[in-house]
């Protein structure tokens, strides 16, 4: 096999023509196989330089993807999963991402965090699950999770007065049951006396409820069952 021509390309590659076939080659695999115009090669080599200009491929792909935003250890390998590199070239391309600076778990970590704080509601503890879930070490979780420690109750109060604002039907009881489990999902902990000590007073809401209830039951039943059976439901919901 021969090569005829290598031609520079305006996407920063190399049309390499062997015996009449043309190739897209980086200049990665030109300088390691010290390809030029009229260089003989064996089937061998030939192979070889395929194989090694499909790794560059894959790692100046991920180079890309990389540099859209922070991506995870778990994600680079899944992106090499779909481009179908096998496990001995991904572990290449991470570890020469690595030493390059482009893959930094703490630094990931620090980001992640700080974006969530800033641009989200998201409590410390559902961080650290999904940081996890990320494949992180908790050691390293650990260490930035102490960014959430002073801003922490002010966090849950934001929280629970949107919720305040939000609320028209639940009693003082109920309210607490729920944004005390919306706390939790959201990966809050320590909220229980925040949530108990709340300046709450359900009484509009109670005669709201009441009214609303009551007026249904007057239709079918005589106002002295009506009102009993009203309070009963209003039980049910807390009041």
């Amino acid at each position: 096999m021969k090569i005829t021509s290598i031609k520079l390309n305006k996407n920063g590659k190399y049309v390499v023509t062997i015996d009449n076939e043309k190739y897209n080659l980086y200049q990665d695999t030109i300088l390691k196989y010290l390809l030029f115009s009229k260089k003989e090669i064996d089937n061998t080599l030939f192979e070889n330089i395929i194989k090694d200009n499909n790794f560059y491929d894959a790692y100046y792909k991920i180079i890309k993807f990389v540099s859209i935003r922070l991506r995870t250890e778990n994600e680079i390998r899944k992106k090499l999963n779909t481009l179908f590199i096998l496990k001995k070239d991904q572990d290449k391309i991470i570890n020469k991402l690595k030493e390059q600076g482009y893959l930094n778990d703490e630094l990931y970590i620090k980001s992640y965090i700080n974006d969530k704080i800033n641009l989200s509601l998201e409590g410390p503890e559902k961080v650290k699950r999904d940081l996890l879930k990320n494949g992180f070490k908790k050691e390293d979780i650990l260490k930035y999770l102490c960014l959430f420690e002073d801003i922490n109750e002010e966090r849950i109060n934001k929280i629970i007065n949107k919720k305040l604002k939000a609320n028209h039907n639940l009693s003082k009881k109920m309210f607490i049951v729920k944004v005390g489990n919306d706390l939790r999902n959201l990966g809050y902990t320590n909220y229980r006396e925040i949530l108990e000590n709340i300046d709450f007073d359900d009484k509009d809401i109670y005669q709201k409820e009441y009214d609303k209830i009551y007026n249904k039951l007057i239709k079918k039943y005589p106002p002295e069952k009506a009102d009993i059976l009203t309070k009963q439901k209003l039980y049910t919901k807390g009041f």
